[in-house]
């Protein structure tokens, strides 16, 4: 039999449902009982009462009622033995384990203990390993990355060498089966030999909710792919149902620990690295995927409203679109999402080294809400100047709200954005008043896609003609690089006409084979009759200014100086724009937030001009 019972008896005695209550709610006390907002839903006159001698809460508003673990449960967002064991931490107790009757038999079965005890042994070795010659390599880069000791140290960051790792566990006990099973070790079936499976890279432990490592990330030192390599799933780890370093992210949030208490989602390892080391300790990521309906449960057993932090790029507004939509589904009253978009070409751990922070803080504690981002996923690229344009907007808006599974939820996302809609819709001229007072409800939040690059101005052709020939000269002589650029390169706008159809043939050619050569590439394009810009674009004088334009250079410099040049003939051009128009904004409509973006925006160009300047 189970001796939980007594035990949850003790929770019950030691601790007093306002002792629990009171860090999420404002209690006042009203004769024996105690009176405070109602935590469960928004009200403006306290209605949410709680009793220490009757052990319960009851909210007259929404009828919210239960004990000490229906309120985690339900406030946390957590099943019950996760808040049984949240609130014996609390009072430094360990939950006694359950026993079965021999009748009885598991649910389902639990991994080995051994494969967490391989996990540990493997994450030590990799420790050490960082600490020898071999290592050097590895310390240098984490120096560089401005990572301090102690943070090193705090995420047991490691080094794999090209061998050893096997035959370490091996003289530990560990059996090559195990190893296998744990995802640490290969097995090559053709030659009935296994291999370690990470090898010259820079190790990232994983660990699960309770802080036990239960996978690695191995990000490669030299050249070679993949980049990152993380391990397969396993009893014990399934890639996405797990959150990098939520086990320190969570009791940050909970415990106020940090710059921000909502949980930050942030798209890598080292970007959450930098953002715990510079303060916002409640950063997480994925592990390499899109955010996943099961670590979106996760989030949201932190904290209501936690905030994606998304990189200021394509890739990075691709994402957020992709989060947005997901969570359709599974939006519940008093859970959602809310949206930070960094500058273009930035990151976190960009924005941190470059000792930003402040700008950083100041983006995170004005993110946008989900209703912002889905509507600007919505309108964008439509058009409503005809009757049916209009229609198939209002159609397409209809099953938009069909995927919100909750009925209060999908009532009131319908009544916000068929107001938004109708505020476009609307001939300018009639209604005039109402149709101004929509359209301000919503104009008053900038749109994400507004400080991505999809909604940037088109470059000046003038400007940048060589830097959009030494875009385009390095892409065919480099066509293994269009499907990474591809989404910047439909940035480039008409350079000229000519120009513009050779970008265009190049993306196309790239959609119908993504597999191809350089010289399979200037075929075809010769054969669309681009021979004579061929020649203009592939000469030494171009690869005077560009020497990684050139077929015989690696691909790692070719992508390199690609960027280079993306960056400072486009990306810059991008950044001026968007703080041209952030000002005009300000002249139009002063508000605070858009005055904070516009004084970020003005350091940021501040900050690249004197980096171009070398100061």
């Amino acid at each position: 039999m189970s001796d939980l019972a007594p035990f949850l008896q003790t929770l019950r005695d030691r601790l007093t449902i306002t002792e629990v209550i009171r860090p999420h709610v404002k209690l006042a006390r009203k004769g024996r009982e105690y009176t405070g907002l109602c935590p469960f839903h928004k009200e403006k006159s306290p209605s949410f009462t709680v009793s220490d001698e009757k052990g319960f809460y009851h909210c007259f508003g929404c009828g919210a009622h239960g004990d000490i673990f229906d309120f985690v449960m339900q406030k946390q967002n957590m099943p019950f033995m996760e808040a049984v064991e949240l609130l014996a931490n609390l009072l430094g107790l360990e939950v006694p384990k359950r026993q079965l009757d021999s009748s009885s038999a598991p649910a389902q079965p639990k991994p080995d203990a051994s494969l967490y005890e391989v996990m540990e042994t493997a994450c030590r070795w990799f420790q050490h390993q960082l600490t020898l010659a071999q290592g050097a390599s590895a310390r240098a880069y984490f120096e560089q990355r401005g990572l301090l000791a102690e943070t090193i140290s705090h995420f047991r960051l490691g080094y794999a060498p090209e061998r050893g790792l096997q035959e370490a566990l091996q003289k530990q006990g560990f059996s090559e089966d195990l190893m296998v099973q744990a995802g640490l070790v290969g097995r090559a079936e053709e030659r009935n030999a296994t291999y370690d499976r990470f090898r010259c890279r820079l190790m990232f432990p994983i660990w699960d909710g309770k802080g036990r490592v239960i996978a690695f990330g191995g990000r490669i030192l030299k050249e070679g792919e993949p980049k990152y390599l993380n391990s397969p799933d396993t009893p014990t780890f399934i890639k996405g149902k797990t959150l990098y370093a939520y086990h320190l992210a969570l009791p940050a949030a909970r415990q106020k620990e940090s710059f921000t208490d909502a949980l930050i989602v942030v798209e890598g390892y080292m970007d959450v690295i930098a953002m715990h080391q510079g303060g916002f300790k409640t950063a997480v990521a994925p592990l390499g995927t899109a955010l996943t309906h099961e670590q979106m449960a996760l989030l949201w057993r932190g904290t209501e409203d936690p905030i994606l932090c998304f990189d200021g790029d394509t890739a990075g507004a691709r994402a957020a679109h992709r989060a947005a939509e997901k969570a359709l589904g599974i939006l519940k009253v008093g859970q959602t999402l809310r949206f930070c978009f960094l500058p273009s070409g930035e990151d976190p751990d960009s924005l941190l080294r470059a000792g930003h922070r402040d700008e950083l803080h100041s983006l995170l504690r004005k993110p946008q809400p989900l209703v912002d981002v889905l509507w600007s996923i919505f309108i964008q690229g439509r058009l409503f100047s005809t009757p049916e344009q209009k229609a198939m907007a209002r159609r397409d808006l209809g099953y938009l709200m069909k995927e919100i599974a909750d009925p209060d939820v999908r009532h009131f996302y319908r009544e916000e954005l068929n107001s938004r809609l109708q505020a476009l819709l609307e001939p300018k001229g009639r209604d005039q008043s109402r149709s101004t007072q929509n359209y301000d409800q919503w104009r008053r939040y900038p749109t994400p896609l507004k400080s991505a690059p999809l909604m940037v101005s088109r470059v000046s052709p003038q400007k940048n003609h060589l830097g959009h020939k030494i875009l385009l000269a390095t892409l065919i002589n480099h066509p293994t690089l269009i499907e990474d650029t591809a989404e910047s390169l439909m940035l480039l706008g008409e350079s000229s006409g000519d120009y513009d159809e050779l970008r265009q043939a190049i993306l196309s050619i790239a959609a119908e084979a993504p597999v191809i050569s350089a010289e399979e590439l200037k075929d075809l394009l010769t054969q669309r009759g681009f021979a004579s810009l061929l020649a203009e674009l592939l000469t030494p004088q171009i690869y005077s200014h560009a020497p990684f334009a050139k077929e015989t250079v690696s691909k790692a410099e070719a992508l390199a100086g690609w960027k280079e040049v993306w960056h400072t003939t486009i990306a810059r051009h991008h950044l001026a724009a968007e703080t041209f128009r952030t000002a005009a904004a300000v002249r139009d409509q002063f508000d605070e937030q858009t005055w904070e973006r516009f004084k970020f925006l003005k350091n940021q160009v501040v900050f690249k001009r004197d980096e171009k300047k070398g100061v």
